[in-house]
């Protein structure tokens, strides 16, 4: 039971962190395309 919750908590953590850096990799996108234009 208790290594079903941490494994939960641990695929939620991971899943937070690749949505932080597919933001943060999108951001950079958009800023290379803003730099690009000028």
């Amino acid at each position: 039971m208790l290594d079903c919750l941490w494994g939960k908590v641990y695929l939620y953590k991971a899943e937070a962190r690749s949505k932080k850096l597919t933001q943060k990799w999108e951001f950079s996108e958009l800023l290379n395309a803003d730099i690009e234009k000028i």
